[in-house]
């Protein structure tokens, strides 16, 4: 009886805090026409990735695209992706469960729900950043991440975490916004 009280509980203890999302294959340059980006790849220090630069301003909205994979050994259902509560905020508009058979990641996109991620599966997601109207927008590299905060549930037990996606989201203030913030 102590045996299976004790595998009960380590199992409990496991699931409380496994992380098996990890970083996915895919990145992109930002497409939006929204928006004036660039890209840059970046390979150095045992680091790389791609860094994506956008000029903003107050009110701006444009989408991006990062790919996340489980590499665990059990399904997990993604509940939700993004920041929010902030002058910046990010939220998962799409994704593409499929990225490597439907014509590639750019294409096969369908709108976002909760959805299953098994083991050793991929998804590229397109994300959405939306600058708040009051947001201070000065100056270059004002905010960047490279992370996304993924809420997600495995055997019924809800996890946050922030997910490393490879590529890194950098705003800029675009020529001619006001300064002195």
């Amino acid at each position: 009886m102590r045996v299976l009280v004790l595998l009960l509980l380590g199992a409990i203890v496991w699931v409380s805090n496994v992380e098996p999302l990890g970083r996915g294959s895919f990145g992109s340059a930002i497409r939006d026409p929204r928006v004036k980006a660039s890209e840059r790849y970046v390979h150095a220090f045992d680091v790389s990735g791609l860094i994506n630069t956008v000029e903003v301003e107050e009110g701006t909205t444009s989408t991006y695209l990062v790919s996340i994979r489980n590499d665990g050994s059990v399904p997990v259902t993604i509940k939700d992706i993004g920041m929010k509560g902030g002058e910046i905020t990010t939220r998962v508009v799409a994704l593409n469960p499929h990225p490597y058979e439907d014509g590639g990641p750019s294409r096969g996109f369908v709108p976002f729900a909760p959805f299953r991620l098994d083991p050793e599966q991929e998804t590229v997601v397109e994300m959405e950043v939306q600058v708040g109207a009051n947001a201070c927008v000065e100056g270059p590299g004002f905010s960047s991440w490279f992370q996304e905060p993924i809420t997600h549930m495995i055997f019924g037990i809800t996890h946050h975490s922030l997910v490393e996606t490879g590529t890194e989201i950098r705003l800029e203030g675009a020529r001619g916004t006001p300064t002195g913030c």
